[in-house]
């Protein structure tokens, strides 16, 4: 195993990967991005239409859908 090739010395080495890194944290970065997503999209669907009450509706549906995707789990 030679450690001076290119791919060798891009790959992280051990030592720096560190062993509290668990499938929550994970996790947790997937559910951010999920949320930073679901509020651009609310952002957006605010910008184009000025009808609140079609957006909270769309909030309450969401939350429905991931109460049961929590379930689901």
């Amino acid at each position: 195993c030679d450690f001076r090739t290119p791919t060798a010395s891009n790959r992280t080495p051990p030592n720096l990967i560190s062993p509290r890194t668990t499938i929550t944290t994970w996790q947790a970065q997937a559910k951010s991005r999920l949320d930073a997503a679901a509020a651009a999209a609310a952002a957006i669907a605010a910008s184009k239409t000025n009808d609140s009450s079609f957006i909270l509706s769309m909030n309450i549906n969401n939350n429905e859908l991931q109460d049961k995707l929590q379930r689901v789990r």
